[in-house]
């Protein structure tokens, strides 16, 4: 799957020309990831292990539209978005009135409005006055579970700090953290932080071990004799419906149950112990307590080349996905029975927040291609006529550059 970064540009340039009448100056890349395991743990302060991957969102913008409006175009939707300079900054507006149709504009304004206010007024009241505009592209699947929304936003924010000719001293923390308070705001989705720090901090031939309580990122080489296929189910999800939502709340309440801030500070003592306490909250706190020491053992393992070992603690994680937190899905539990019954595949698992989405599977890398066709032929006769299966590569980060 994907393209080359410079056609993708190119490509996405060229729906701005068509869309505003004149050539665009900034172009940024913002990649998608996988998450090999720590599934729904960002949240509760936990570990995660995520890889940006050889997909990614394309943002490229101007200066000189329209004065007072930000306009944006999706390419691959065929939707577009003219914002006047009221309702740029109004993320009630945006969580509550906006058209379903357009729901992926709200993440893309968002992080364009946060990255404004991060500017300052001087800097952002020129950028409106002069209005500018974003054309956006990508071959990250939407609804997959590949953090497609996180690109989105890196990409678009990137975009407004190189217009603004803030784009080099953009600090990383600090970006990821404005996109994912845009998601929180615009989009109404209550996501972690991992999406977010994955796409601008990924390294090639990396996973990256995140510890989302201080924010410390240890990258971690993916040995070669390893690699990872992604089984889109074509089953989408929107986060936004509640069940992600529920589930943070079923993790809060099961914290203040147990007198704790965090899941991060409870053992597992404390949940098999715990009165009181609603059986899905209890059974949610238990799949986050289990499924933090599963992602540093799982990050030991891959440092060592250990794939038997990741390989177990990704269907470990996904039975707890599935039992505990109830996260999973006919399909996703169909797409793993596949993977596991292919030659080759060690693992796999749900990736993502679920109801749908995507499965990540541990695959020895010589038998990656044959694992691929393999899979593929068998998904639809498992009733799964929409799912598509390829090989993944750890990806570098988010990057911004000018366009001649």
């Amino acid at each position: 799957m994907g393209d080359t970064a410079d056609k993708r540009i190119e490509r996405t340039a060229s729906v701005f020309v068509d869309a505003f009448g004149y050539r665009p100056s900034i172009a940024a890349r913002a990649p998608g990831r996988v998450n090999i395991i720590g599934e729904h743990v960002d949240y509760n302060d936990g570990l995660v292990l995520p890889m940006a991957i050889d997909l990614a969102c394309i943002a490229v913008g101007g200066v000189g539209g329209v004065s007072g409006v930000v306009r944006v175009v999706s390419a691959d939707l065929a939707r577009s978005v003219h914002v006047p300079a009221e309702r740029f900054f109004d993320a009630g507006f945006w969580r509550s009135q906006r058209s379903p149709r357009d729901a992926w504009a709200a993440y893309a304004v968002g992080a364009c409005a946060y990255a404004c206010t991060r500017l300052g007024k001087e800097r952002t009241r020129g950028l409106l006055e002069s209005g500018f505009d974003l054309a956006l592209a990508g071959d990250v699947p939407i609804g997959a579970g590949l953090s497609s929304s996180a690109a989105l936003e890196v990409a678009s924010a990137l975009c407004t700090f190189g217009l603004a000719g803030g784009g080099s001293a953009v600090d990383p923390f600090a970006l990821v953290e404005l996109c994912r308070n845009a998601e929180h705001e615009y989009a109404g989705v209550p996501c972690g932080i991992m999406d977010q720090i994955a796409c601008v901090f990924g390294r090639h031939g990396h996973a990256l071990l995140i510890d989302c309580r201080t924010l410390h990122i240890e990258p971690t080489p993916i040995p070669n004799h390893l690699a990872l296929i992604v089984i889109d189910t074509g089953v989408h999800h929107d986060l936004a419906a509640g069940e992600y939502a529920s589930r943070r709340e079923s993790c809060r309440r099961a914290c203040v149950a147990m007198g704790a801030s965090s899941l991060r500070d409870v053992d597992l003592e404390q949940v098999e112990h715990a009165v009181g306490v609603d059986a899905l909250d209890l059974a949610c706190a238990r799949h986050v307590v289990r499924e933090i020491d599963r992602t540093q053992l799982a990050a030991v393992a891959l440092r060592a080349g250990d794939g038997p070992t990741l390989a177990r603690l990704m269907l470990a994680s996904h039975v707890s996905l599935r039992d505990d937190y109830r996260v999973s899905s006919r399909e996703l539990d169909v797409t793993v029975e596949v993977a596991m019954a292919t030659p080759g595949v060690l693992g796999a698992r749900m990736t993502g927040a679920g109801f749908g989405g995507s499965v990540v599977a541990l695959v020895d890398a010589p038998s990656a291609p044959t694992a691929v066709d393999v899979i593929t032929r068998a998904l639809p006769g498992a009733g799964l006529a929409d799912a598509r299966a390829w090989r993944v590569r750890p990806a570098d980060g988010a990057v911004a550059m000018p366009l001649s």
